[in-house]
């Protein structure tokens, strides 16, 4: 008796969720439905799945069916929203859950499309590996058509749909469709729009980093994608107005490709892209620039893969990476009183701003583990920036980075003193000891003072190693 009215009561509360998420604006970017869409999730969550979904699969065909594209989109919002809390209930119909999706793929009004894609991108994590294992010749193969659809928000959400796919399918079954996938991303990169071609050139840069991690033999994908990739690139760069973020996306996903597929033959690879960022109208960055940082990003990379070889781009890279970690307004760090310490500057230091200098010091980091003593024209530079940023209190990133970035930088001038390279003075490696122990006493975390400590004894040995060369 109980059950049966919870059933009625189920039913007529489905309904008017349903109801509620049906409606909504005609404008797509204003967030409507958004109480019901909660609602929804918690009902899910408290009573599970068994009643629920049973109600779901009897309401569902008939709003997908229905001529209003409002009670459509509704009845695939409502499916994404509770899939969590249904997980075991939705697994025992998933024949009939795939098939409602797939057909709205091919909806006739494109926010039903994209919801049906927003769904499937749901419940491909949700309902892994089932559904990837027993559905893949359904779903993937619609998830490629839909991805090559004339709309960027309906092949945006596709693409990543595809990438909830492939990381939980198995590898039996990423291998047929692997081609296929890098072969489509390739032409939406070519073809959409500004947004869907980083999100198409990060995905197959994720894919990458997936695969190095499988025993799947892709030598063959690397040799079909990567000459496709530096086409791309070289178009890019060769246009009278570059964009050089896309550039930027370009470099890296080359990059994850190179490392992740390549099978030692990327080094090439990597010299022909260096010399194509060096020639492109944008290469010059400036700070205040958004592309800016996603540049240096790339520049790093390819420094990674090339070593020593990468020195003939020092002289274009530095400059904008020192001015990136100095950010457009200088930081000044009170300390007067350690519960309370400020950062100040002209336009207001925010999360990103710190964020960002963070970045640029795990990226002096790299340059100097990887160039080593070829680093010497920039230690003196590099250590007078980074010294102040030991005391930014309130960010352990920025202080964190930077003392990483310094243990690489005296490792670096002491190989520079040995092999009798012009490098620093005995008087700047005093300053940045000095500055090290102060920074300790004021340091409230364990493990950075731990690092400053082996800075601090780099810094001495580094000391004693000039001493005896003078």
């Amino acid at each position: 008796m109980v059950e049966q009215q919870l059933v009625h009561f189920l039913d007529r509360l489905v309904a008017i969720l349903l109801k509620m998420l049906s409606d909504m604006e005609d404008d797509e970017d204003k967030d409507t439905g958004k109480d019901a869409k909660i609602f929804s999730n918690v009902l899910s969550a408290a009573l599970g799945g068994d009643l629920l979904v049973l109600e779901l699969i009897k309401l569902l065909p008939g709003y997908l069916r229905d001529s209003d594209w409002k009670k459509r989109h509704a009845a695939l919002f409502f499916l994404k929203e509770i899939a969590k809390g249904c997980v075991e209930a939705l697994k025992k119909n998933l024949e009939q859950i795939v098939k409602m999706m797939v057909a709205s793929f091919k909806d006739k009004h494109p926010r039903v499309m994209r919801a049906a894609r927003f769904a499937m991108c749901e419940l491909l994590v949700d309902l892994k590996p089932d559904l990837e294992d027993q559905y893949h010749e359904k779903i993937f193969p619609a998830l490629l058509q839909a991805m090559r659809f004339d709309c960027p928000h309906i092949q945006e959400c596709t693409t990543w749909a595809a990438w909830n796919f492939m990381c939980w399918c198995s590898e039996d079954i990423l291998k047929i469709y692997l081609h296929n996938f890098f072969d489509t991303a390739y032409t939406v990169i070519q073809t959409g729009n500004r947004v869907v071609q980083h999100n198409a050139l990060l995905i197959l840069g994720l894919l990458a980093t997936l695969l190095k991690h499988t025993h799947l033999y892709v030598e063959t994908i690397y040799k079909y994608i990567m000459p496709k990739l530096k086409h791309f690139l070289k178009a890019e760069i060769s246009k009278a107005d570059p964009d050089r973020r896309l550039c930027a996306s370009s470099g890296q996903c080359i990059y994850y490709i190179g490392t992740g597929l390549g099978m030692g033959h990327f080094r090439n690879d990597a010299k022909e892209v260096m010399e194509e960022m060096m020639s492109f109208k944008g290469a010059k960055m400036e700070a205040r620039d958004p592309a800016t940082g996603s540049l240096l990003i790339t520049w790093t990379r390819l420094l990674q893969c090339l070593g020593r070889d990468f020195l003939p781009c020092m002289e274009l890279v530095m400059p904008p990476l020192l001015q990136y970690a100095q950010s457009d307004s200088e930081l000044i760090v009170s300390s007067s009183n350690m519960d309370n310490t400020e950062v100040k500057t002209g336009k207001g230091a925010g999360e990103k701003l710190l964020d960002e200098k963070a970045s640029a010091c795990y990226m002096l980091w790299c340059y100097a583990d990887e160039l080593k003593e070829d680093f010497y024209p920039w230690i003196d530079k590099v250590a007078r920036l980074l010294l102040p940023f030991l005391k930014i209190k309130f960010h352990k990133n920025v202080r964190k980075a930077t003392i990483s970035a310094m243990s690489k930088l005296l490792c670096s001038a002491k190989l520079a003193v040995q092999k009798e390279k012009p490098c620093v003075a005995v008087k700047l490696l005093c300053v940045i000891s000095n500055s090290l122990i102060e920074a300790m006493h004021e340091e409230d975390d364990k493990e950075l003072c731990c690092e400053m400590v082996k800075s601090l004894v780099d810094c001495i040995s580094a000391i004693k190693i000039l001493k005896k060369v003078m």
